[in-house]
């Protein structure tokens, strides 16, 4: 009798051991796809809600508004911030110029977003300001931004809407 194992046994051993090592490579593979997927849509939220924030800081604070803005629908909004600053917000190019068909967000005609982020829609709603219709109502405005990632392996298209309430005091 000898001890050992036989060809067949040792081939039957390196085959369970190969599909064993294939499944846990591809589990690997699969964990690290998702965190990647996951830390491009949590860039995509982090860079968006800051523009927003910026944004309605700003807007809160503002000293006026133009009468061309009130009432509007539009991808641009200008006013007068607290300082006395005026001030655009738009869709834009990659360096800064106003375009209805830009991806970008700017300030002044200074690009907030990063380069991975898309703006695909953004909209400025402006109440109407005048306080003689009906005074017990606030003036406001709402902006939608809908972003996308610019990565096509991870698109992670989101939405973001906020309602702010200038502080314009007549």
């Amino acid at each position: 009798m000898k001890n050992g194992f036989t060809l067949v046994e040792l081939l039957i051993v390196i085959s369970v051991f190969s599909v064993l090592i294939i499944v846990l490579v591809n589990i690997f593979l699969m964990g690290i796809h998702i965190q990647r997927k996951i830390s491009t849509s949590q860039d995509l939220r982090a860079g968006t809600q800051f523009v927003l924030e910026v944004m309605s800081r700003e807007m809160r604070m503002m000293q006026e508004i133009g009468d061309d803005q009130k009432g509007n629908n539009d991808s641009d909004i200008t006013f007068t911030n607290s300082q006395g600053e005026k001030i655009t917000y738009c869709l834009s190019d990659s360096v800064g110029n106003c375009d209805s068909s830009g991806n970008y967000l700017a300030r002044n005609n200074q690009v907030m977003t990063s380069s991975n982020i898309e703006i695909e829609e953004l909209k400025f709603k402006v109440s109407d300001f005048s306080f003689t219709a009906l005074p017990y109502l606030q003036p406001s405005i709402i902006i939608f931004i809908k972003a996308k990632n610019d990565d096509p392996k991870y698109p992670s298209p989101f939405s973001l809407q906020t309602t702010i309430s200038p502080r314009i005091y007549k």
